[in-house]
């Protein structure tokens, strides 16, 4: 079960496809943007990025601070469109 895994002394030890290659980005290669997800930094997004450059793309991540995030949340409160999953982007952001 997950709770025994969870628990347990042994380390997991993550999927690694053995049989596929790593892809390397073509040199014509369109630039990575990564905006960070609701609530999220782009230290969140570390290690996907490191990755991406390992294969060769050009990565950036908004700086979005989590404070930022809290910015929108306060103008959000009050608005019932924002719970409803309904809101639009202005005057939110």
């Amino acid at each position: 079960s997950i709770e025994s895994l969870l628990t347990a002394n042994t380390p997991l030890i993550p999927f690694v496809p053995h049989n596929i290659p790593p892809q390397k980005a073509e040199a014509h290669a369109r630039r990575i943007v990564i905006a960070p997800g609701f609530g999220n930094a782009p230290e969140d997004y570390d290690a996907m990025a490191d990755a991406l450059d390992f294969r060769g793309y050009d990565v950036r991540c908004v700086d979005l601070k989590r404070g930022d995030w809290l910015e929108v949340f306060k103008r959000g409160l009050v608005n019932p469109d924002f719970w409803a999953a309904t809101a639009t982007t202005s005057p939110h952001y």
